[in-house]
């Protein structure tokens, strides 16, 4: 089964562009930054937010959080 998914997730990432990899890194590295963030460990912090930092840079992912999500972009999508 887990042969499986990784074939799965593999095939899902060859067919995103280099833009929307960097998008959805920009979610996952978000979520991984607030979560850190919102913990009273004093070392996760020391720790997680450098190596967040360190990729986004090696991998020239702004940090946009108000610009949207994966699911909208550009941040202008109607909840409604």
């Amino acid at each position: 089964m887990s042969k499986l998914i990784e074939k799965l997730v593999g095939v899902l990432l060859g067919m995103l562009s280099p833009e929307q990899l960097r998008q959805v890194a920009d979610v996952v590295l978000d979520k991984v930054e607030e979560l850190v963030e919102g913990s009273s460990n004093p070392y996760d912090d020391m720790i997680i937010l450098p190596m967040c930092q360190m990729i986004r840079a090696t991998f020239s992912i702004p940090d946009n959080d108000d610009t949207g999500t994966a699911a909208c972009p550009d941040g202008d999508c109607d909840d409604s």
